[in-house]
C-alpha cells in the first residue's frame, strides 16, 4: 500500500523525469493503495501506521469523513509502550 500511495503521490514534474529515465514509469493510484491498506486491516494485527496511511489515502481522494474515521481508529489503538 505504501508503494502505491507513494507512486500515486508523485507530482507532474517527477513523472516527466521518470518517463525520461524509464521506458514505462511505474503507475498506481490512491484507490489501489486503499485496497492494500484495507486488506492489511483484515489481518490479525492492527497497526497504527496502516490506519494513518488509510486516512492519508482518503484525504488524497478528497474523502475527509473517511479520512477522519481512520485517523480516529489509529488514535484508538492501544499503546505498545511501557
Amino acid at each position: 500500500g505504501v508503494w502505491c500511495f507513494s507512486v500515486a503521490n508523485v507530482g507532474w514534474m517527477q513523472k516527466k523525469a521518470a518517463a525520461a529515465l524509464f521506458a514505462t514509469p511505474p503507475e498506481s493510484s490512491y484507490e489501489e493503495a486503499e485496497s492494500f491498506f484495507l486488506k492489511a486491516e483484515q489481518g490479525t494485527y492492527k497497526f497504527v501506521e496502516n490506519r494513518i496511511m488509510l486516512g492519508d489515502a482518503y484525504a488524497a481522494m478528497r474523502r475527509p469523513a473517511d479520512a477522519r474515521a481512520w485517523y480516529r481508529k489509529a488514535a484508538e489503538l492501544p499503546s505498545e509502550s511501557k
